[in-house]
């Protein structure tokens, strides 16, 4: 028997907490929008960024737009991600503007954050820079890619948001 999420007992793996270690910053420095929301400086965007490992790109392909899941990574001040042939092959070869957000919610759905990056997708051409991605533990939404298998293309971010409701 399932039980809602709101009625399940929570476990560890639930839960990716927001905390003031998680997302260094100078917090009296944020402010709320007109949404009561907390408004993130960098900093924090890029903590929350290292906290998680699954987010959703959102593209155009042949002019129709699509948002795709993605595993990724931090390395550096790029967000990597491992790809197979494709749709994000394709954007990144094209050097196209992408939007990429990852977030979570705790199951009440009092406490919230969301971060989004907007920049150029390009492949990692870069034979180091290759070896430093092959180490990374990228998680693979694909199951046609192995530990070994796949290209990896960056995202160079020239503007990250985020926002956070605290529950």
């Amino acid at each position: 028997v399932l039980l809602p999420m709101s009625r399940r007992p929570r476990r560890s793996t639930d839960f990716v907490p927001w905390s003031a270690a998680a997302a260094p910053g100078n917090m009296a420095g944020m402010h709320t929008d007109r949404n009561g929301m907390l408004v993130l400086d960098e900093s924090a965007c890029r903590a929350l960024l290292r906290s998680t490992r699954l987010g959703r790109i959102a593209l155009t392909d042949r002019a129709l737009p699509m948002i795709l899941p993605v595993g990724y990574a931090c390395l550096d001040r790029d967000i990597v991600f491992r790809i197979g042939p494709g749709i994000l092959a394709r954007a990144a070869d094209a050097e196209q503007v992408v939007c990429f957000e990852t977030d979570w919610v705790d199951e009440q759905g009092d406490a919230a954050w969301s971060v989004a990056a907007i920049g150029h997708l390009s492949r990692v051409c870069d034979p180091e820079l290759v070896d430093a991605c092959r180490r990374i533990d990228l998680l693979r939404w694909s199951e046609n890619l192995t530990r070994d298998s796949g290209t990896y293309i960056a995202l160079s971010p020239r503007l990250i948001t985020g926002r956070r409701r605290a529950g």
